[in-house]
């Protein structure tokens, strides 16, 4: 009864968030500081609602399924469309952080939630990481969904490592959409490996000449310590999921990724 009634002032209270948010900005008074630990709080119960608590990978999908009934997925994507300055707002930083991390979750293990949010997959074609997080809870082990993408989306994330700098979240997308549900997509194989195909030193950084070859054993003694799952930061672990892009797209008897993959990496 307490998760219906929580989710019910969610959605009724959407306009007040809406309000609260555009005016964020520190300071901030008793009322809006109050405002803002209640979303943060609602954000949070969401976020626990999707997942099982121990296993934070496990998706409850009854509860994702109760979540998709009463709309709570709409009021997120109307907050998520507000306004805010992201280089000194820090509180609403974090509010984007917990909506990001509930579509996520809302999407997890659940093919008719991300059905849902591939509707609005315009909203998350920015640079952001969050954004390309979330785009890959989308695509996750969702063969359909990865068939039907068009190289604008591939394009996307490929311009914003040429761009916006080298960071695994880019990668991590089209890693996703190579192979799901144990299947390797021919299609987005041929599309990623393309693209790589097309671009320059930006993107591709393998260490094949001697001076960076001995630039790169320097930075794996550096990193060596630090290195695990969860950093997604440094050259080094940018590096390592290239290569696993690489060996992704060529997985499954694709000739023609097998061909250009040699020609951007010759072992």
């Amino acid at each position: 009864m307490t998760t219906r009634i929580s989710i019910y002032d969610f959605i009724i209270s959407n306009s007040e968030i809406q309000c609260f948010c555009t005016h964020i900005s520190p300071p901030l008074d008793e009322s809006q500081a109050i405002n803002y630990k209640q979303i943060h709080q609602i954000l949070a119960r969401m976020n626990r609602l999707c997942v099982q608590p121990v296993l934070s990978t496990t998706p409850r999908d009854q509860e994702q399924r109760l979540l998709r009934n009463m709309g709570v997925h709409t009021v997120v994507l109307d907050l998520l469309q507000i306004p805010y300055d992201r280089k000194e707002d820090v509180r609403m930083n974090e509010l984007m952080r917990l909506a990001h991390e509930f579509l996520q979750n809302f999407c997890r293990g659940n093919q008719p939630n991300q059905a849902l949010f591939h509707k609005h997959l315009e909203l998350f074609l920015t640079p952001g990481l969050l954004e390309a997080q979330t785009v890959c809870a989308i695509f996750q082990d969702n063969a359909q969904l990865c068939s039907e993408l068009s190289d604008k989306v591939v394009q996307h994330f490929v311009h914003c490592i040429e761009t916006h700098g080298r960071h695994v979240e880019y990668l991590h997308f089209l890693q996703t959409i190579v192979k799901a549900e144990g299947q390797f997509i021919r299609k987005c194989q041929d599309m990623v490996m393309q693209e790589l195909v097309n671009v320059g030193e930006d993107v591709l950084v393998f260490y094949n000449d001697k001076a960076s070859f001995n630039a790169f054993v320097d930075m794996m003694r550096a990193e060596r310590h630090r290195l695990d799952a969860t950093d997604s930061s440094g050259a080094l672990k940018y590096h390592i999921e290239l290569v696993r892009l690489l060996a992704l797209c060529t997985m499954g008897k694709n000739v023609y990724t097998e061909i250009k993959c040699h020609s951007l990496l010759t072992l």
